[in-house]
């Protein structure tokens, strides 16, 4: 059996309150340049397993300045692992159209 690996260059969290007040929200950005989504939806799922599907429900956009924008749009302090820090995720979202 072949196992593939998907290769994550940066994960970035961000938390989004709920409207009630009675919980949060994660939003989760990955940026990968060797998974096609379906390969890192299931790599996900593989990794989460305690996650329903309908509560990791992923996303694909077209670039990385997207993801940030979306990530940072309602927490200006996000959590990042990888090749990137915080301050470059925040220019990267400041400077997406």
């Amino acid at each position: 059996m072949v196992e593939y690996k998907v290769f994550f260059n940066a994960i970035v969290i961000s938390t989004e309150s709920h409207a009630d007040g009675k919980g949060i929200h994660l939003h989760v950005g990955i940026y990968t340049n060797n998974a096609s989504r379906y390969k890192a939806t299931k790599q996900l799922r593989r990794t989460f397993p305690e996650f329903e599907e309908s509560q990791l429900h992923c996303r694909f956009h077209h670039g990385f300045g997207t993801i940030c924008q979306y990530i940072s749009k309602e927490d200006k302090n996000p959590v990042v692992w990888g090749t990137y820090q915080r301050e470059d995720i925040l220019h990267i979202a400041r400077a997406a159209p």
